[in-house]
């Protein structure tokens, strides 16, 4: 995959910037981008950023398994040729 080491950047600040938000919601303190999100209400909010943390590890889970698995097909497909 041509961009994965920006995907697996982006899933990661994604997960750190909601898990920040997460605990910064226990402690009190909002980040100023996800106030609008406090206006639906602190459970909508936290859900929110729930799923934001969870799409942030699987963003980065499926940018890293990537090019693993390009790997290994183009392995498959050498070894399937070399047979002929």
């Amino acid at each position: 995959m041509k961009y994965s080491g920006l995907f697996k950047i982006a899933g990661f600040l994604m997960f750190l910037f909601g898990g920040c938000a997460v605990f910064l919601s226990f402690v009190g303190v909002d980040i100023y981008p996800l106030v609008i999100l406090e206006k639906l209400g602190t459970g909508t909010a936290f859900l929110i950023k729930l799923i934001m943390m969870i799409l942030g590890i699987v963003i980065t889970l499926l940018a890293s398994s990537t090019k693993k698995d390009e790997e290994d097909d183009k392995d498959m497909y050498i070894r399937r040729n070399e047979n002929y």
